[in-house]
């Protein structure tokens, strides 16, 4: 009986593991999986950071509910200048260890200035700064951003908030959920005392 060999080849690049093939597969690709983005887009805070301790309590309050409901969220209110963004920008710098998952920021004033808050527009933003690329159709980017938050311990920061619904539009399925608002927002649950000073 006459034998015939047959030769095995692979042509391209391959990465990781052992290759086993049986005849000629053409071209073969293996890819690493894609590194997951980490945004960091709060700030910095901008100096010394003092007296605040019913407000850095309120936000402890909230971190100990992500880590045993997986979901917390916190509302401060007071007026312009009083140093809302200022207390949560230095509590997002001292926690960062807490948020694996990367912090976000919405300036919500931002978006009424450009004419009104586009909230589907605002979630393809943070779809896209947390690696999804958002679903053309609008409607479909708020289970998309509940998606794409499953299992992701992130801190979001929502600015300039003037109605509640806003904030219910923009809930993750888990993490942090900051909010600062000029306006008591008694339809959300989550509340902090209100900050009528400087921390600075």
């Amino acid at each position: 009986m006459e034998r015939h060999e047959v030769a095995n080849t692979v042509s391209g690049a391959t990465v990781g593991g052992h290759l086993v093939q049986a005849g000629n597969i053409g071209t073969l690709h293996l890819h690493q999986p894609r590194e997951v983005p980490r945004p960091r887009q709060v700030r910095a805070p901008h100096g010394p950071f003092v007296n605040r301790e019913p407000e850095i309590a309120a936000l402890a309050a909230a971190l100990r509910r992500v880590e045993e409901d997986g979901l917390g969220v916190v509302v401060f209110t007071g007026l312009g200048g009083v140093g809302k963004t200022e207390l949560i920008a230095k509590f997002t710098e001292d926690h960062r260890e807490h948020f694996p998952g990367g912090d976000l920021y919405a300036d919500l004033k931002a978006y009424r200035h450009q004419g009104g808050v586009d909230l589907p527009e605002l979630l393809a933003g943070f779809l896209r700064a947390l690696g999804t690329e958002p679903p053309a159709v609008e409607a479909e980017r708020f289970t998309a951003f509940r998606t794409a938050t499953a299992g992701r311990r992130c801190l979001f920061f929502l600015d300039n908030v003037e109605h509640a619904a806003e904030v219910r539009a923009l809930l993750p399925s888990g993490g942090l959920v900051v909010v600062a608002s000029r306006r008591r927002l008694p339809a959300l649950r989550w509340t902090a005392p209100r900050c009528a000073g400087s921390g600075r």
